[in-house]
């Protein structure tokens, strides 16, 4: 039986496996593979079905923009839960009830009780379920104990397959699609958009990001076909930039003939405005909830979601940006916010991600690069990160000259960037989470 937080973490470990599943045409699916997450949530009563949610999908973005709504409908006085990943240092920050991280007391109390249910089905022809589905049962499990109004709930990796497609929401937020899990969910974005749009369901109204029309001609048929009201940015609401630096951004949101102007949102990063127009949106498309436009001023202006362009001691940045979209985001707030500033990297990714376009946008903004790998454990995966050396590879078969640092754990990484930190110098760590969590971990200490 799991006594402490350390046999949870262990015991989480155990469930980790390879996806299970691969992108295969409806008419191939012999097993519906989200049957094993129903059994899961069956023996524990369904408490998913005990409360009113919200599901925010997409490529790059979901985790700040299910964060934002948590936020402001907590500040409209309405007890709510939220779960979002990966985690940045400890698992149990994947789940929180009003703003508050589950204490580790609460977390291996809720193992306890879904512990002996895993072991039942483990014996059972449907198999033990995954880390990711013990995670979410979790969350679902202490948002009914806690007795929340509304949960608002983060996909794990998109698709018709994803754990949480157990939902039925209210709202479904979809904010926007690129490349990425690409052996998983396909090779161009129109295959990406056919199996992101598998989380729209009957009842919900969709709120989008999505601007490619070709994708959007998806979205649209999907909508229709589950008969489901939408909301497109840029079409059915959207922003004007104000300005934005370092510190923040304000813009003005509209829809339709409502407009509300100079909006403060707190976290650095252009693409942290998309993040709050879409919440806000999704906020504004929910019935029987009252919010007030104080409680999104509130609510935005006093936000803090560490690992997303978060600033340590003015010259050390942490941002998880870990595919095409969010990099090209990071790095364009990084080229407006420090013009003129040395920057050093430090980056890790995990396999099976498109490095090479990432490296080639990092290129023209690195005057010093240092490589190393992380070494915390994956939904899918004990050893998940690229070896640097591969990456080096990368940078010189991009063309690279300047001077590049192979280092195998994030803590010599975090030394070494210690040693350069100067007035001049911006040290950065990106291209994984898992990365800056551990980076984080290490400069905290």
């Amino acid at each position: 039986m799991i006594k402490t937080f350390k046999e949870a973490e262990l015991f989480l470990y155990s469930l980790i496996r390879p996806t299970t599943f691969a992108r295969i045409e409806a008419d191939s699916i012999l097993i519906d593979p989200l049957e094993r997450m129903r059994i899961l949530l069956e023996h524990l009563g369904n408490p998913h079905k005990s409360y009113p949610s919200i599901h925010v999908s997409g490529t790059s973005g979901k985790g700040s923009t299910a964060y934002f709504i948590s936020q402001i409908l907590k500040e409209a006085g309405y007890k709510t839960g939220l779960t979002i990943s990966p985690h940045l240092e400890k698992v149990s920050e994947r789940i929180f009830i009003d703003g508050e991280v589950l204490t580790d007391g609460e977390f291996v109390q809720y193992l306890q009780e879904i512990e002996p249910v895993v072991e039942k089905m483990r014996k059972s022809k449907i198999g033990a379920p995954s880390y990711f589905e013990v995670l979410i049962a979790c969350a679902f499990l202490s948002f009914q104990r806690a007795k929340i109004d509304i949960a608002v709930v983060e996909v794990g990796l998109e698709g018709r397959f994803d754990a949480t497609n157990v939902l039925t929401p209210l709202v479904g937020v979809l904010t926007n699609i690129s490349l990425d899990h690409t052996a998983i969910l396909g090779s161009t974005v129109e295959l990406i958009a056919t199996e992101a749009v598998s989380f729209i369901s009957e009842g919900m109204h969709l709120v989008t990001g999505v601007t490619q029309p070709t994708l959007q001609r998806i979205i649209t048929d999907a909508v229709h076909s589950k008969k489901i009201t939408s909301s497109f940015l840029g079409k059915d609401f959207d922003y004007e930039i104000v300005s934005s630096n370092n510190n923040g951004s304000i813009f003005s949101w509209t829809h339709g003939k409502i407009r509300s102007d100079n909006i403060e949102v707190s976290l650095p990063g252009l693409f942290q405005i998309d993040n709050a127009t879409l919440a806000i949106e999704a906020v504004s498309q929910l019935e029987n909830f009252v919010v007030s436009g104080e409680n999104v001023r509130f609510a935005l202006a006093n936000s803090y979601f560490p690992g997303r362009f978060e600033i340590i001691n003015k010259n050390v940045i942490l941002d998880g940006a870990h595919n095409q979209a969010k990099m090209n985001g990071f790095l364009t707030s990084l080229r407006e916010y420090y013009k003129n500033t040395k920057k050093v990297f430090i980056l890790s990714f995990k396999k099976q991600k498109e490095i090479e376009v990432m490296i080639e946008n990092i290129i023209p903004l690195a005057d010093e690069v240092i490589l190393t790998k992380f070494s915390t454990p994956t939904d899918t995966d004990y050893l998940a990160a690229i070896e640097p050396q591969v990456i080096e590879s990368v940078f010189k078969k991009k063309g690279y000259r300047k001077n590049i640092v192979i280092t195998d754990s994030v803590p010599e990484a975090v030394q070494i960037a210690k040693d350069k930190l100067k007035e001049d110098t911006l040290v950065i760590f990106t291209g994984s989470l898992y990365l800056v969590g551990e980076a984080r971990t290490y400069f905290k200490e």
